[in-house]
């Protein structure tokens, strides 16, 4: 088993003086395996978000525990979980400096994990991504949100994660670019045996990409469900 949560919960406290405690998510228990996508569905508010921050390791949890192949997870992340557990946004500009061009992001990634990347190693990469050598050479707002959510991915896979949270990473993408990011992540899945966890509110979308399927209502999963098979 690749991840398995028992009991996972978040509270959050609200106001100054007579404070009041919301439970985002309470009592989750899940499982992830190798090369498994999990399908998250739930409205707005309704916890899902959250729980794929506690899972990427971004958010403490206030209680429950979380293991990662068979070890109990301790917070912050570090070390080898820290890479092989990363997250895509809904909005993949949050995850580069709008003050360096492209290239240079994702140099910085093969810099901090000592990667070795000579000669047209960087520009090799993106093109897996369909991003070529004039996009390195752009600031992110130079970008598409197609082109920058495929950049997002692109940066992340540099350092090869077993398990990537997905949180809405299509919602803010025309129809074209849509299919695009999803084709992109279901060839990357086969090809690196990827987990996702795929948070969405869109349930033609769940159907399409995931193995298994769970609903999230009030911070509670109220429904798990295997995807027949497409």
């Amino acid at each position: 088993m690749l991840i398995r949560t028992e009991r996972l919960g978040k509270t959050y406290a609200t106001g100054w003086f007579n404070k009041t405690y919301v439970s985002a998510v309470n009592n989750v228990d899940l499982t992830i395996r190798q090369g498994e996508t999990i399908g998250v569905l739930g409205e707005s508010g309704s916890g899902k978000s959250t729980l794929g921050l506690m899972l990427a390791g971004l958010l403490k949890p206030s209680r429950g525990k979380i293991y990662y192949e068979d070890e109990p997870v301790g917070y912050p992340f570090k070390g080898k979980i820290r890479r092989d557990i990363q997250i895509l946004f809904q909005h993949p500009e949050i995850s580069f400096n709008p003050k360096l061009v492209l290239g240079k992001s994702l140099n910085e990634v093969y810099k901090l994990y000592d990667i070795p990347a000579e000669g047209n190693v960087v520009e090799e990469h993106i093109r897996n991504f369909g991003l070529y050598k004039e996009h390195l050479e752009r600031y992110p707002h130079q970008l598409s949100g197609g082109e920058l959510q495929r950049a997002a991915l692109a940066r992340i896979l540099i350092i090869k994660p077993k398990v990537i949270v997905l949180d809405e990473p299509t919602s803010m993408l025309d129809y074209i670019s849509q299919a695009q990011v999803i084709k992109l992540l279901n060839n990357v899945k086969q090809e690196e045996n990827l987990a996702y966890f795929f948070i969405t509110h869109n349930i033609k979308l769940a159907e399409i990409v995931s193995d298994r399927i769970i609903k999230i209502e009030g911070g509670e999963v109220i429904e798990e469900r295997r995807v027949a098979m497409q």
